[in-house]
């Protein structure tokens, strides 16, 4: 509620839910054959929790709340947010998009977006380097790790095809706002400033204004 009431008094439109990373699931992240599921009363509670979220946020605060599917959390493959979107309505509970994250949990946002545009309400643009996916994977390195060897790249630099993504939401007429992701690269060869630029100048190089 607090959250809540903080947004709306800075005019913000969005509520975006992540499920917090887990010990549980960090050590599995990007397998999902390996990774342990919730017995289905903790599912039971994880979802009417999030349910009860998104319709105080929705029809109390006026937000646009949306589900962010997230590396080493009990919210991260495929088919565990699709069981999630089918339980709850879709009037109050929407998608906060990661090209990154959906990435690392082995589906291909691209794809995604193509299928679920319509309930899509707010993306994170982010990039995954596949070299260091592919080790971190076959190695069963776990989430923290993964992030220290530089799992999370610059834009333009990983496997996201961020041109044929800004091609299937301009064909949808998707307004919403993107926001740029930047993990920080852990051997400190860059600086913030340096990546951001960096980010933008590609964006700008495949049709982004």
């Amino acid at each position: 509620m607090r959250t809540c009431a903080a947004l709306t008094a800075h005019g913000a439109r969005h509520l975006v839910l992540i499920d917090s990373i887990s010990p549980r699931r960090a050590p599995t992240a990007g397998r999902a054959d390996e990774a342990e599921q919730m017995d289905a009363a903790e599912w039971e509670t994880f979802v009417d929790r999030i349910r009860t979220v998104a319709r105080m946020g929705t029809e109390e605060y006026g937000l646009t709340v949306g589900i962010h599917a997230h590396a080493a959390g009990f919210m991260d493959f495929e088919p565990e947010l699709l069981r999630l979107l089918d339980q709850i309505d879709e009037s109050v509970l929407k998608i906060c998009l990661d090209t990154g994250h959906h990435s690392y949990a082995g589906f291909d946002p691209v794809d995604f977006v193509k299928r679920h545009v319509g309930r899509i309400s707010y993306m994170h643009f982010k990039d995954i380097d596949p070299k260091v996916k592919t080790d971190v994977i076959a190695k069963r390195t776990g989430f923290y790790d993964a992030c220290a060897q530089g799992i999370f790249c610059k834009l333009g630099d990983g496997e996201v095809d961020f041109p044929a993504l800004r091609q299937v939401l301009i064909d949808a007429g998707f307004e919403g706002w993107c926001t740029i992701e930047q993990d920080r690269d852990p051997a400190g060869n860059t600086s913030p400033v340096n990546d951001a630029v960096a980010n933008r100048l590609y964006l700008q190089s495949i049709g982004f204004n």
